[in-house]
């Protein structure tokens, strides 16, 4: 069996092999049908409980807060919200520094900045303390793997709240 053949043996017209394959490829018929996008379903969304944004002019972390419902007048939430954009954290996580006061004003257009929901931020700070209390070597190996444990909870709770936009159930499940 040739290789135009093997191409070929499913359609209903055959191409003349005895021009070049390009002018095969353009001699099979169209369908006219153009592929069209996926739906746009719910499951198709992002994860919850985080928003990202892109520093532009005008648009700096602090509006980027604002714009995603953080009260611009509670210093506290917006100063928080800081510990989700990883060269903003100015708190140490795991074995990555702290960010310096000033980092908002190194970055520069196009640099991601995330905003947490409070339920991110609390699993973030778990994860936190959890990362902290397993690398400290003056605990306890029990203290160290109860705080491993407690890693690997707030990792998972994380996960499910991500994906909870993702679990909307528009068609039959199956069971079984």
């Amino acid at each position: 069996m040739s290789l135009i053949n093997f191409f070929a043996r499913n359609r209903s017209e055959r191409p003349d092999s005895s021009k070049p394959f390009d002018s095969i490829i353009d001699q099979t018929q169209k369908s006219g049908k153009k592929n069209e996008p996926a739906p746009a379903l719910p499951w198709n969304g992002g994860p919850s409980g985080i928003v990202e944004r892109q520093v532009e002019p005008g648009l700096w972390p602090f509006r980027i807060y604002e714009e995603a419902g953080v009260d611009p007048k509670d210093n506290k939430a917006l100063n928080d919200q800081l510990a989700a954009t990883p060269e903003l954290d100015q708190k140490t996580f795991g074995n990555r520094p702290s960010a310096v006061k000033e980092a908002d004003k190194a970055l520069e257009q196009g640099d991601d900045v995330f905003v947490l929901s409070p339920e991110r931020l609390e699993l973030l700070e778990r994860q936190r303390t959890a990362l902290g209390s397993a690398s400290d070597k003056s605990k306890s190996e029990t203290e160290r793997d109860k705080a491993k444990d407690d890693l690997v909870v707030a990792i998972a709770e994380e996960v499910d709240l991500a994906t909870k936009s993702l679990t909307t159930a528009t068609w039959p499940m199956r069971r079984g």
